[in-house]
């Protein structure tokens, strides 16, 4: 799934346990061994830690200053990727409700706690522009995004309640001032998650109505100014038969995702034509370099799996034992609440593209 990774698993104290036999230099995938090897069978973990401590909401990349941001419930904090050195930027009240956006073109960074959103012109988080909403949004319908003519965009409730009347609202990202709505058609249903794509150009909209799981559909909409064009809808069987799970790629934007637990197809847009289809649950695309994890069942333990965008070479494949991880550049990264920033380099491991 795409950046920003919002942990609401309360129930998850694990890190990530990475079972590797001993530290190696080359990439051998029958060295990674499952669940016999564990603990007090001899297996040594090898994991770090960005060492905050604090408990994790979820993590934000700025892959042009090769930045990783994590949001804590007492603050921010920013790792150098390369150093993977970790220093907190930001502190405040305890909260579960935070989200933030980099922006891609320029170094503008807005940050939002439910309905007030800081607009900062750099990294040092000085100064900011202030917008104050009249409510916030749940993170499953969180929109914060800047965009290529310095606007920001920002969902938001304009009745109070989590699951209908949606709006996307415009801002000038430089002074904060309110531009225009994007009217999001529902088609007189409740909005159960919306999503963009990387260059902003399209939506999804799932939509629901209460106490009929029937009704369930995805829409994909092209966004043109203030104006959507519905270019394809999914009815519930079609999300049965073809896969309940629709995401955009967020390394590149004319590719969707769709799936279900046992595979996935990646399509092109606007075309909605097939471009592959992997045996296995989709996990996460890498915002740096657009390599596809997923992950295949086990012994005991499911497999996480890392191929190349083109989806011709099983680049890295290990045992885990928690949630999926995310990647960043290929370093993978505990989205867990409760795991205190546990990441683990596998570039080492990994086989080589020509």
């Amino acid at each position: 799934m795409p950046f920003p990774y919002i942990a609401w698993r309360w129930s998850n104290y694990d890190m990530i346990d990475v079972h590797l036999l001993g530290k190696q230099t080359n990439y051998e995938l029958t060295r990674h061994p499952g669940f016999f090897s564990q603990g007090s069978f001899g297996t040594n973990y090898f994991y770090d830690q960005f060492h905050i401590n604090d408990d994790p909401l979820g993590f934000v990349p700025y892959s042009k200053g090769n930045l990783l941001y994590t949001l804590a419930r007492r603050g921010i904090y920013k790792t150098d990727m390369g150093t993977m050195k970790t220093a907190k930027v930001m502190s405040f009240d305890e909260t579960i409700d935070l989200s933030m956006s980099c922006d891609q073109y320029s170094s503008r960074v807005a940050v939002r706690d439910y309905n007030k959103i800081s607009i900062y012109k750099n990294h040092s988080f000085t100064n900011p522009t202030q917008i104050e909403l009249a409510y916030g949004v749940h993170p499953t319908y969180e929109i914060l995004k800047f965009t290529s003519d310095n606007k920001l965009l920002i969902s938001s409730n304009n009745s109070g309640s989590n699951f209908y009347n949606i709006s996307l609202m415009v801002f000038d990202a430089n002074t904060g001032k309110y531009l225009y709505d994007i009217p999001i058609p529902t088609s007189g249903k409740n909005i159960n998650e919306m999503r963009l794509s990387a260059d902003n150009k399209y939506m999804l909209l799932s939509l629901f109505n209460f106490n009929d799981e029937s009704s369930m559909q995805v829409d994909i909409l092209e966004l043109n100014g203030n104006q959507t064009k519905l270019i394809k809808t999914s009815s519930y069987n079609d999300l049965m038969a073809n896969g309940p799970f629709i995401y955009f790629n967020s390394s590149n934007p004319t590719q969707l995702i769709q799936g279900n637990n046992q595979k996935f197809r990646v399509s092109e847009l606007p075309s909605f034509n097939k471009i592959a289809e992997i045996d296995g649950q989709f996990s996460f695309v890498d915002v740096v370099n657009g390599n596809f994890l997923y992950t295949t069942s086990g012994q005991l333990y499911q497999n996480i799996n890392v191929v190349d965008p083109t989806f011709s070479k099983l680049l890295f494949q290990m045992s885990i034992d928690s949630e999926e991880p995310l990647s960043y550049n290929n370093i993978l990264v505990s989205p867990s609440m409760h795991a205190w920033g546990s990441y683990f380099d596998i570039s080492k491991f990994m086989k080589k593209t020509k």
